[in-house]
C-alpha cells in the first residue's frame, strides 16, 4: 500500500517519521550522538544535534524511497541517479575491464545498488549481508533485485566476480564493523577503526579496476554518482593502500554533508586487540 503512494506525498510522511524516530522513539539516539561526538569533538552539542536531525530525515527518506521501488517503474532509476562522469565508465567498458566499486552507507545506497545495472549497462553484482528477520530479508531481496542487480553474499563474492565471462561491476559497501581480530585497523573520523579488507583482496586477486562511488543528493529523490578512480593496477599497490584510498574518499564525502551518513550503526563498538 505504501508503495502505491506518489513520492511527493511520501516525503511529508518521511518528515513526520524522522521527527517521530528521533524525538519520540529516540531510535539509537545515544549511539548516533556518541558517534557524532567522537567524530566531531570540535563541534557544540547544538551543531551535532543539527547533523543528527538531518541524519534521521535522510534515514526515513531512504525508507520511503526503498519501499517505493516495489511499485516504481525500474526505468525511472537512471533518470533519478545520474553518473557525473560517464566517459570514465565508457572507457572501462570499451577496454573490456571489470570494476570493483566501493562505497559507504551514504545518501540512498539502496538506490545505488538497485540501479547499478540500469545506470551502468554492465552486469552488476552487489554484496550484501543477510538480515536477521526472515520477512525483511525476503522483502529487501525483492526490492534490491528489481533492476537486474545480482545479490551475492560476502562468501560468494570472489568466486562470482572472478568467474564472470563478461565485464562486471561489483559493489561492496564496506563501512561496516568487521571482527576486530581479522580487520585492518586505521584512523577514520578521529577514531581507531577496524575495516574490511575484502575489496582490496578481491581487486589484487582479479586485477580489476577499483573505483569509489560518491553519491550525492541533488534534491529529494534525485542523486548523482561520481566515479572516482582509485587504481587501475591494484596488484602493484602496497598492502592496505587501496583500503586507505577508499576510506579517505569516504571520509571526504562524509565531511561534505555529514547528515547523509548512517550514524546509527555501532561502527566503533570494538577495540583494537592488544
Amino acid at each position: 500500500m505504501l508503495a502505491q503512494i506518489p513520492l511527493f506525498l511520501l516525503y511529508p510522511l518521511s518528515d513526520f517519521l524522522a521527527w517521530f524516530t528521533a524525538v519520540v522513539v529516540r531510535y539509537r539516539r545515544p549511539v548516533v550522538m556518541a558517534n557524532l561526538e567522537a567524530s566531531f569533538p570540535e563541534m557544540t552539542d547544538k551543531q551535532r544535534w543539527k547533523i543528527a536531525r538531518g541524519f534521521y530525515r535522510n534515514f526515513t527518506d531512504i525508507m520511503v524511497e526503498s519501499f517505493k521501488m516495489l511499485s516504481m517503474n525500474p526505468k525511472l532509476i537512471p533518470s533519478r541517479v545520474k553518473i557525473l562522469n560517464p566517459e570514465l565508465l565508457q572507457q572501462y567498458i570499451n577496454d573490456g575491464k571489470s570494476i570493483i566499486a566501493v562505497s559507504g552507507h551514504y545518501c540512498n545506497w539502496e538506490w545505488m545498488g538497485v540501479g547499478l545495472k540500469a545506470i551502468t549497462g554492465m552486469r552488476a553484482l552487489a554484496t550484501y549481508k543477510p538480515l536477521s528477520s526472515e520477512l525483511m530479508e525476503r522483502l529487501m531481496k525483492e526490492i534490491r533485485q528489481l533492476n537486474g542487480t545480482e545479490l551475492i553474499t560476502m562468501k560468494q563474492t570472489f568466486r562470482t566476480v572472478s568467474s564472470s565471462t563478461v565485464p562486471v561491476i561489483s559493489l561492496l559497501v564496506s563501512d561496516q564493523a568487521p571482527h576486530p581480530d581479522t580487520a585492518y585497523w586505521t584512523e577514520f573520523l578521529h577514531q581507531d577503526t577496524p575495516v574490511f579488507l575484502g575489496a582490496e583482496r578481491i581487486a589484487k586477486s582479479t586485477g580489476h579496476v577499483v573505483v569509489f562511488l560518491a553519491m550525492r543528493r541533488v534534491r529529494r529523490g534525485h542523486y548523482t554518482l561520481e566515479i572516482q578512480e582509485l587504481t587501475q593496477t591494484p596488484q602493484t599497490e602496497p598492502e592496505h593502500a587501496i583500503t586507505e584510498m577508499h576510506l579517505r574518499a569516504l571520509e571526504r564525502l562524509i565531511l561534505e554533508h555529514p547528515s547523509n551518513w548512517l550514524w546509527s550503526h555501532k561502527r566503533w563498538k570494538h577495540k583494537r586487540p592488544a
